[in-house]
Protein backbone atom coordinates (compact mmCIF):
# COMPACT_ATOMS: atom_id res chain seq x y z
CA UNK A 1 0.00 0.00 0.00
CA UNK A 2 3.19 2.20 0.70
CA UNK A 3 4.48 1.60 -2.67
CA UNK A 4 1.10 3.05 -4.08
CA UNK A 5 1.16 6.14 -2.42
CA UNK A 6 4.85 6.95 -3.40
CA UNK A 7 3.99 6.20 -7.32
CA UNK A 8 1.08 8.59 -6.56
CA UNK A 9 2.96 11.57 -5.17
CA UNK A 10 5.44 10.61 -7.96
CA UNK A 11 3.12 11.41 -10.71
CA UNK A 12 1.65 14.36 -8.68
CA UNK A 13 5.30 15.89 -8.73
CA UNK A 14 6.14 14.88 -12.20
CA UNK A 15 2.66 16.56 -13.21
CA UNK A 16 3.84 20.00 -11.12
CA UNK A 17 6.87 19.63 -12.89
CA UNK A 18 5.44 18.92 -16.06
CA UNK A 19 3.38 22.41 -15.88
CA UNK A 20 6.24 24.74 -14.79
CA UNK A 21 8.05 23.33 -17.79
CA UNK A 22 5.52 24.21 -20.31
CA UNK A 23 4.98 27.51 -18.51
CA UNK A 24 8.72 28.31 -19.54
CA UNK A 25 8.73 26.68 -22.53
CA UNK A 26 5.48 29.23 -23.72
CA UNK A 27 7.32 32.33 -22.37
CA UNK A 28 10.54 30.70 -24.84
CA UNK A 29 8.23 30.15 -27.75
CA UNK A 30 7.03 33.64 -27.65
CA UNK A 31 10.76 35.14 -27.31
CA UNK A 32 11.64 33.19 -30.61
CA UNK A 33 8.18 34.03 -32.26
CA UNK A 34 9.62 37.70 -31.86
CA UNK A 35 12.77 37.32 -33.85
CA UNK A 36 10.19 35.89 -36.87
CA UNK A 37 10.17 38.39 -39.53
CA UNK A 38 6.44 38.86 -39.91
CA UNK A 39 3.10 39.83 -37.81
CA UNK A 40 1.64 36.73 -39.61
CA UNK A 41 4.52 34.34 -38.54
CA UNK A 42 4.31 36.45 -34.88
CA UNK A 43 0.61 35.96 -34.13
CA UNK A 44 -0.27 33.29 -31.88
CA UNK A 45 -3.17 31.52 -30.22
CA UNK A 46 -3.33 30.30 -26.96
CA UNK A 47 -6.49 28.60 -25.58
CA UNK A 48 -7.56 27.35 -22.46
CA UNK A 49 -9.58 24.38 -21.82
CA UNK A 50 -12.94 24.24 -20.09
CA UNK A 51 -11.92 22.76 -17.03
CA UNK A 52 -8.10 24.26 -17.15
CA UNK A 53 -6.43 20.85 -16.96
CA UNK A 54 -5.93 21.75 -20.89
CA UNK A 55 -3.55 24.31 -22.81
CA UNK A 56 -3.20 24.50 -26.46
CA UNK A 57 -0.60 27.10 -28.26
CA UNK A 58 -1.23 27.65 -31.92
CA UNK A 59 1.45 29.78 -34.15
CA UNK A 60 2.23 29.25 -37.60
CA UNK A 61 5.62 27.78 -36.71
CA UNK A 62 4.92 25.26 -34.11
CA UNK A 63 1.66 24.23 -31.91
CA UNK A 64 2.09 23.54 -28.16
CA UNK A 65 -0.05 21.90 -25.80
CA UNK A 66 -0.18 20.31 -22.17
CA UNK A 67 -2.89 17.96 -21.18
CA UNK A 68 -3.82 15.14 -18.86
CA UNK A 69 -3.83 11.43 -20.07
CA UNK A 70 -4.35 8.56 -17.70
CA UNK A 71 -3.21 10.71 -14.81
CA UNK A 72 0.18 11.95 -16.08
CA UNK A 73 0.45 15.45 -17.78
CA UNK A 74 1.72 15.56 -21.09
CA UNK A 75 3.51 18.32 -22.88
CA UNK A 76 2.98 17.42 -27.04
CA UNK A 77 4.02 19.49 -29.76
CA UNK A 78 4.23 20.31 -33.84
CA UNK A 79 6.68 22.07 -35.79
CA UNK A 80 5.90 23.15 -38.81
CA UNK A 81 8.64 22.29 -41.46
CA UNK A 82 6.82 24.50 -44.47
CA UNK A 83 7.86 27.39 -42.12
CA UNK A 84 11.70 26.49 -42.66
CA UNK A 85 12.35 28.79 -45.98
CA UNK A 86 11.14 32.15 -43.94
CA UNK A 87 12.87 31.59 -40.92
CA UNK A 88 16.10 29.81 -41.43
CA UNK A 89 17.57 26.71 -40.29
CA UNK A 90 18.57 28.67 -36.64
CA UNK A 91 14.63 29.51 -35.58
CA UNK A 92 13.54 26.35 -37.25
CA UNK A 93 14.81 24.53 -34.76
CA UNK A 94 15.29 26.76 -31.66
CA UNK A 95 12.01 25.66 -30.65
CA UNK A 96 12.54 22.10 -30.42
CA UNK A 97 16.11 22.59 -29.12
CA UNK A 98 14.21 24.88 -26.14
CA UNK A 99 11.34 22.06 -25.39
CA UNK A 100 13.66 19.40 -25.04
CA UNK A 101 16.14 21.38 -23.20
CA UNK A 102 13.15 22.75 -20.69
CA UNK A 103 12.05 19.33 -19.95
CA UNK A 104 15.32 17.59 -19.80
CA UNK A 105 16.48 15.57 -16.28
CA UNK A 106 19.08 18.38 -16.24
CA UNK A 107 16.40 21.40 -16.13
CA UNK A 108 13.83 19.69 -14.12
CA UNK A 109 15.26 17.70 -11.67
CA UNK A 110 12.79 15.32 -12.33
CA UNK A 111 12.30 12.86 -14.92
CA UNK A 112 9.58 14.13 -17.28
CA UNK A 113 11.73 13.07 -20.71
CA UNK A 114 9.12 10.35 -21.20
CA UNK A 115 6.42 13.13 -20.83
CA UNK A 116 7.06 14.75 -24.20
CA UNK A 117 5.05 14.21 -27.95
CA UNK A 118 5.82 14.64 -31.43
CA UNK A 119 3.24 15.32 -33.55
CA UNK A 120 2.50 15.92 -37.31
CA UNK A 121 1.85 19.80 -37.55
CA UNK A 122 -1.88 20.58 -39.39
CA UNK A 123 -2.31 24.42 -40.34
CA UNK A 124 -5.70 23.65 -40.23
CA UNK A 125 -5.94 23.80 -36.19
CA UNK A 126 -3.97 27.28 -36.50
CA UNK A 127 -6.76 28.42 -38.66
CA UNK A 128 -9.43 26.88 -37.15
CA UNK A 129 -8.22 28.58 -34.04
CA UNK A 130 -7.59 31.85 -35.58
CA UNK A 131 -11.39 31.76 -36.10
CA UNK A 132 -12.44 30.29 -32.66
CA UNK A 133 -11.07 33.73 -31.31
CA UNK A 134 -13.89 35.62 -32.65
CA UNK A 135 -16.50 33.26 -31.19
CA UNK A 136 -15.05 31.49 -27.76
CA UNK A 137 -13.83 33.22 -24.82
CA UNK A 138 -11.15 30.48 -24.26
CA UNK A 139 -9.31 31.00 -27.44
CA UNK A 140 -7.22 34.66 -27.20
CA UNK A 141 -4.98 35.89 -30.41
CA UNK A 142 -2.40 38.09 -29.70
CA UNK A 143 1.13 39.28 -31.82
CA UNK A 144 4.44 39.32 -30.21
CA UNK A 145 6.44 42.69 -30.98
CA UNK A 146 9.13 41.90 -33.29
CA UNK A 147 12.56 42.01 -31.77
CA UNK A 148 14.36 45.58 -31.57
CA UNK A 149 18.12 44.91 -33.35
Amino acid sequence: METTNKQDQSVKNANQVVEKAFQAIIKEVKQILAACPTEELRTYVERTGKTNESYSFYSPMVYISVGEYFGKRMISYAKNFKVKPHIGNHLDTLVVRSIYKLTSVEATKVNIEDRIEEYTYHYSKYDDALKYTETLDNYKKDIVHPQQA
